[in-house]
C-alpha cells in the first residue's frame, strides 16, 4: 500500500494473484496436515494444564 500524494490519504492497494503454484500448495498442505494436528492437541492440552489452573487461582484470589 502507498499513498497517491505525499500529503494524501488515500491509499492505492496493489493485489498480485498468482495461481501457477496452487497445485503444489495443496499438495504442501496435505503433507502437514498431521503437523497441524499435533500443533492443535499441544494448544489444546496446554490451555487445559496451564489455562485452566491459572484461571480458577485468579477467580480464588479475586474472592478473598
Amino acid at each position: 500500500m502507498r499513498p497517491r500524494g505525499f500529503f494524501s490519504n488515500r491509499f492505492e492497494l496493489e493485489i498480485v494473484e498468482d495461481y501457477s503454484d496452487d497445485n503444489s500448495d495443496s499438495q504442501a498442505r496435505k503433507k502437514s496436515s498431521w503437523l497441524n494436528h499435533f500443533i492443535d492437541l499441544n494448544l489444546l492440552l496446554m490451555i487445559i494444564v496451564v489455562g485452566v489452573p491459572i484461571l480458577l487461582y485468579c477467580i480464588v484470589a479475586a474472592s478473598k
